[in-house]
Order: C-alpha cells, then structure tokens, then sequence
C-alpha cells in the first residue's frame, strides 16, 4: 500500500517540490533577474546613462532570447529536465553571435568575427558531415573544405549588410594584409586549385595513351637508265633526309598535341567527377543549408532585440497609455518576428516538420510572459513599498495584455478538458 502511494506521489509530485526543483529554481532565478533589469532600467534619481540602461535591456532581451530557444527545443523534445543543459549549449555556441552582431561596430567585433566563424564551421562540420561516406579520405577533405567555404561566405555576406556590419572590419584589415580582396575569392581559388590538382594526378596515373603516328614522308627514287635520271637520286636523297628531320618535328609536335589533348580531357573528365560527387552528396548539403539558415534567423533575431530595446526603455519609461501603445507596436510586431525566428530555428536544429514545431515555440513564448509578467509585479511591489521607479504608477497596457492572455489560457484550457471529459463519460 505505501509503494502504491510513493508512485502516486511521484507521478503527481506537489506544487512545493516543483518549485524547489531545479526547472522551478531556473524559472525563479529568471523571475528575479527580470525584477532587477527592471529596477535598474526604470529606478529614478541615479547617474546612469540613458545609453547604459538601453544596454541593459538588450542584454536582458539576449538571455531570453537564448532561453526561449533552449526551452523550445526542451519541450520538443520532451526533455525539459535538461534545459539547463540546452542553455548552456545554446549560450555557448549562439551567444556569441548575438554578442558579435549587437556589438557590430565594436573594436572587439573583429575577434568575434573569426570566433564564430571557427565555432560555427565546426558546428556545421559536426552537424552536417556523416560519418560514414562513400568517398576516399582526400574528398572527404575536400568536401570538408567546400563546406567552410560556404560558412565563411556566408558569414562574411551577411556581415557585410549596412544592417549588421561585423565582418567589415575584418575583412578590411586581411584585405590590405595580404594579395587578395575577398576572403570567399581566395577560398574559393584554393578549392579549385586543390580540385583541379586532384584531377591532375589521377590523370597521370592512368595508363600512358596510345599516341597515332604519322605516316613517313619520303619521295620515291624513280627508276630508268637515261642520264637524266642519273641525276634525280641524289637530289631526292637530300630532299628524304631533310624530310624525315621536317617530319620529325611535326611528328613531336603532334603527338604533344595528342597528348595534352588526352591528358586534358582527362583531367576535365575527373574534374567533373570529382565536383559532381562533392556537389551530389545531398543530406550533407541540406544540412549544412538548415545551418546557415539558422545562422540567418539568429543574426536577425539578435538584430531584432537590438532595435527593440529603445522601445521597450521607452515603454518601461512611461506610464501614460497613449505613450506606451507608440512605443508597444513595434515591440509586439519584432515579438512576433523573434517567435517566427524560433519556430525556424527550432525545426532546423531539429530536422523536423515545420508545423510540428510551432507548439514548443509558443508554449515557450508563455512561459516567457509569465516570467514577465511575475517580474513587473515583484516590481510594482517594490514601488508600492516605497521604492521610486518610473513607469509603475499604475498597471501597463503590456500587463493588462499578459493578463488578458493569460485568462484567455485558461479558459481554453478548462473548456478543453470538460470537453475531454464528456467525451470520455460513456
């Protein structure tokens, strides 16, 4: 009976224990950070500057960002014991591209543009290149290299946009360093350089060709006893012997042509073979096509937060409505284009249908304003305890949002169990 009753508990564990849970401690700890972003952005009667508190809320918009990818992709796969596990590889590996592109203009940019062009091509390598290939070791190679090849051109593209220029710096400085312009140009000579010497020697090492040779040119000594005839040989003897020296030369010329004819066509011919059996390995390529296209989402979704966080200082700013629905519609509509970003990326990392996604992305998304949402209240606590933060004299229209969403939640979510139950009721 008491086995009976531990396995009832552990199946339908109690409120207090998940919140003590380390998923609960996360969601608290999250709770907290908002509530201190908060009071830092909107405290009055301190010396930070404008440009700071902006700072900080895109620091702030960064993590969540980060958080709502790892919890998306927890939920997913029904694993959300591990998002922490999950926020820690995101954070490694995305993070420092959010850093990169926030920070585009930054003297640091630099470092962190050859940083994550090193962790991204290896993460690409990683995710996208099997293990087992139906090619030699040597074009396995160059597969490989054709691979950070697309990477390094992607990144250095995207960087180049006025939007979020953090490859500019970069590749200006290996521009005036070295002989080249362009770093996807020198990638992309060395390719066909090592390509086309690959084509070379499997063309030397084919059996020597089989070269024609040209018929002889000699002029025949005509027969007769006439004095007159007597005196044609030697002549023709002369003629045969510059002939055959003539005919030696155009002979090596043509056997030359022959054979760099030949080899060639044999180097164009492995040539083709060897970049259509790069260019064929498809599961490779639509891998690494869901990389740099994760790559994309990313950059805009840390673009997105970028522009955001004037509007969302702006908004905490202000307790007036009028002002707060200005500065709201454009925090709203880059929400909704972060949650597009995340649907994407999450059915990119992992391969899987694009509508069979969209549920962990907004069931993220709700957590994340419930996380919100308990934050602006703690601090609103605080400010009705005394504490003087602009912005929380009254109730936000993004609150009352929450509020109403929230509400609306759960209603359907109890019509959608009482309409459960009926069914199930015989």
């Amino acid at each position: 009976m008491g086995s009976n009753t531990d396995l009832e508990n552990k199946n339908n564990p109690s409120a207090w224990s998940v919140f003590l849970s380390r998923e609960g401690l996360i969601f608290q700890f999250a709770v907290v950070l908002t509530s201190a972003i908060s009071v830092f952005v909107g405290i009055k009667n301190n010396s930070i500057p404008v440009e700071v508190r902006i700072n900080t809320l895109t620091t702030g918009g960064s993590f969540s960002f980060l958080m709502w990818l790892a919890l998306s992709y927890s939920i997913w796969l029904n694993t959300v014991n591990n998002f922490f596990k999950n926020f820690s590889y995101f954070f490694a590996i995305v993070g420092p591209i959010g850093i990169l592109t926030i920070l585009a203009n930054h003297q640091m940019s630099e470092i962190l543009f050859w940083w994550n062009l090193v962790v991204w091509s290896v993460v690409t390598i990683k995710l996208s290149l099997p293990k087992e290939l139906f090619i030699s070791n040597w074009e396995r190679i160059l597969l490989t290299f054709s691979m950070v090849w697309a990477v390094t051109s992607t990144m250095v593209t995207i960087g180049s946009w006025h939007w979020f220029p953090f490859s500019v710096k970069a590749t200006q400085r290996l521009s005036g360093l070295v002989f080249f312009v362009d770093i996807r140009l020198l990638l992309g000579i060395l390719f066909i350089i090592a390509a086309t010497g690959t084509a070379i020697f499997h063309a030397l090492i084919q059996e020597r060709p089989i070269l024609k040779e040209m018929d002889p040119w000699v002029l025949p000594i005509p027969d007769g006893k006439s004095f007159f005839l007597s005196l044609v040989p030697p002549i023709i003897h002369v003629i045969n012997v510059l002939l055959v020296v003539f005919h030696a030369i155009v002979e090596l010329l043509w056997k030359s042509i022959q054979l760099l004819v030949i080899l060639f066509g044999r180097i164009g011919v492995h040539l083709a073979k060897l970049i259509k059996k790069i260019a064929t390995q498809y599961t490779t390529w639509i891998s690494t096509g869901r990389s740099l296209l994760t790559l994309l989402l990313i950059v805009i979704s840390f673009y997105l937060i970028k522009i955001t966080s004037p509007s969302f200082f702006f908004y905490l700013s202000t307790s007036i409505w009028k002002e707060q629905i200005i500065h709201l519609a454009p925090i709203i509509f880059n929400v909704f284009m972060i949650l597009l970003c995340v649907w994407v990326i999450t059915s990119m990392i992992n391969q899987a249908n694009i509508k069979s996604v969209g549920d962990a992305a907004i069931m993220s998304l709700g957590w994340l304003l419930m996380v919100y949402l308990l934050g602006g209240a703690l601090v609103y606590g605080f400010y009705c305890l005394g504490l003087d933060i602009t912005g929380y004299e009254n109730i936000g229209i993004f609150s009352v949002i929450l509020v109403l969403l929230i509400v609306l939640g759960i209603v359907y979510a109890l019509y959608g169990m009482q309409k459960k139950n009926k069914e199930i009721e015989p």
